[in-house]
């Protein structure tokens, strides 16, 4: 009996602990309040339950079943408490929709640059000398990297990651170019010496040389040709007297020859007996090393004489008496009018 009696003092002791010990904690600040427990109660059982535990001489056993009981009585408690629904609490509306929250949008960062044209080479440096890497269009955004020491070329990189310079002339440029770094620009390229060709100018042709022998209708048969002309200009030293012979019906000159005085006198090498056109031009003699017969050699300064025509049989080539009638082998009006008037 003395033992259960100390017990319950020692019990009555320890709970009146507890309960100092809850009244000293610091009060914690919540939302929902917690209802508090009621310390009388657990005591009145805790002492019912002493009273009603067999005698034992095991204190310790005791002191045990006085502990579980305490903790299962506490546990419950809390477990009360924490089911009741907090008081003027509203459960939410589940036709109310749950607002969606709204994205901040994040500012775009403004470019280096942009293209202020509406075609701007992209070249490999800073000059035009350079080659074309590619075309940018108005409004294209541009990253400046560098520039060049006059400050005049950017080094940029443009959209699709294409590294090259641009002309800041043709920029609208958001950064400070004075605190831009200088960019080691490429070796400027080799340029391509193109020869312009020189083209000899053609002077005026001067009016051309006036025929007088022969008369349309003369005859050359068996012996050389003699042709006479008129001109009175002065002539430098390499000017000359270009002579040229066609067939009739033909346009290819048959005989070419070239004479300083005012006339020709000699054989028509390669005509045929027949009736043939002749006329003169005032020539210069660019090149003396080609062949005479290359027309590539002579420049003419005037303007070919009109065509006279004659009846022709080489010196060389046998022919039978009595000669063909002039009359009937007399030539088509030649290309000036009145040739064979």
């Amino acid at each position: 009996m003395k033992l259960r009696k100390s017990t319950m003092a020692l019990w009555v002791l320890f709970l009146l602990g507890m309960i100092f010990m809850n009244g000293c904690d610091p009060p914690v600040t919540v939302e929902t309040p917690v209802p508090t427990l009621d310390i009388a109660a657990i005591v009145e059982t805790v002492v019912a339950t002493v009273v009603t535990t067999q005698p034992t001489s095991d204190a310790t056993a005791t002191y045990a079943a006085i502990a579980t009981e305490i903790a299962v009585t506490t546990q419950r408690a809390q477990a009360e408490s924490t089911a009741k629904p907090t008081e003027g609490a509203k459960d939410p509306d589940p036709l109310t929709p749950t607002p969606t929250p709204t994205a901040t949008p994040i500012p775009t960062p403004k470019p280096d640059a942009v293209v202020n044209a509406a075609a701007l080479n992209l070249r490999s440096g800073p000059d035009t000398v350079y080659d074309v890497l590619g075309v940018l269009k108005q409004g294209d955004p541009l990253k400046v990297t560098g520039k060049c020491p006059a400050g005049d070329w950017l080094k940029v990189i443009a959209p699709g990651r294409q590294e090259g310079w641009v002309a800041c002339s043709l920029l609208q440029v958001s950064v400070d170019v004075a605190g831009v770094p200088v960019a080691q620009a490429p070796p400027m390229p080799t340029p391509i010496h193109t020869p312009i060709p020189v083209v000899t100018p053609t002077p005026d042709l001067l009016p051309p040389p006036i025929p007088l022998e022969p008369e349309n209708g003369a005859s050359f048969i068996g012996e050389p040709a003699l042709l006479k002309w008129q001109w009175d200009r002065p002539r430098a030293t390499n000017e000359v007297f270009s002579v040229r012979v066609r067939r009739k019906g033909e346009t290819r000159v048959c005989h070419h020859a070239q004479a300083k005085d005012l006339e020709y006198k000699g054989s028509l090498t390669y005509c045929t007996a027949g009736t043939h056109y002749w006329s003169v031009a005032l020539v210069r003699d660019l090149d003396p090393g080609l062949p005479e017969e290359d027309m590539n050699r002579w420049q003419n300064l005037s303007a070919p004489s009109e065509e006279r025509w004659f009846y022709y049989v080489p010196p060389v080539e046998p022919w039978t008496w009595p000669i063909p009638d002039i009359e009937e082998t007399e030539p088509e009006p030649g290309p000036s009018p009145g040739d064979e008037d």
